[in-house]
């Protein structure tokens, strides 16, 4: 049996090779913070990375998180005379370390454009998924909205927005507990966006 949705473009099948979500993890990272903390663009949260990855793996869509190469410093700074960054750091290594056994990270070069390796890979998967006819797919998931980006190239905000290149996402406090019993944010994609309302459709199905 296949599964499909109708989508602006046609039918998005599930079924065929799996979707590939290339995550803005700097964006990422940030807003789990910002809700976990309560401030606005403080230190980011790794940890929101692995929480958002394991949506779409769980479903059985690909994933890779492009991180700037400057974010894999794990260092602490000469002028941190305490050690209050000392946990954070060991938490960001631990899950730099397991997202990196997963084999899910992408480092931008220094001084580089993360956002624009992001798009660039997941259009290019989109392009192969279209010359292979095979119903696979490429998605960025930030909520940034990439202005810059658009205006340089016409044709990505048809991308973006037609095509439903870019899922946007929340993250919210449910009261959710992680295997270790920890509280841990949910992570909430965009549930109008066609390839997210099949995966919920699943995972409902699933839990029936």
């Amino acid at each position: 049996e296949l599964h499909s949705i109708e989508s602006m473009e046609g039918v998005v099948c599930l079924d065929a090779k799996e979707p590939l979500v290339v995550m803005d993890g700097a964006n990422v990272a940030h807003a789990y913070a910002d809700v976990a903390t309560g401030k606005t663009r403080g230190e980011p949260d790794y940890y929101g990375l692995q929480v958002a990855a394991n949506y779409f793996l769980e479903a059985g869509i690909r994933v890779l998180i492009v991180l700037p190469a400057t974010w894999f410093r794990v260092k602490p700074q000469a002028t941190d005379a305490s050690k209050d960054n000392a946990r954070m750091i060991t938490d960001k290594v631990e899950v730099l370390t397991s997202l990196k056994e997963q084999g899910l990270l992408v480092a931008s070069p220094p001084r580089d454009d993360d956002d624009a390796y992001a798009l660039t890979i997941a259009r290019r998967e989109r392009d192969r998924a279209k010359e292979r006819g095979d119903g696979g797919a490429g998605y960025v998931l930030s909520n940034d909205m990439f202005r810059d980006a658009m205006g340089r190239d016409p044709n990505m905000e048809h991308w973006l927005k037609e095509d439903w290149g870019r899922i946007s996402y929340a993250f919210c406090d449910l009261g959710t507990m992680n295997e270790f019993g920890q509280q841990e944010l949910d992570f909430i994609p965009n549930p109008r966006h066609p390839m997210v309302a099949e995966v919920e459709r699943q995972r409902h199905s699933t839990h029936q």
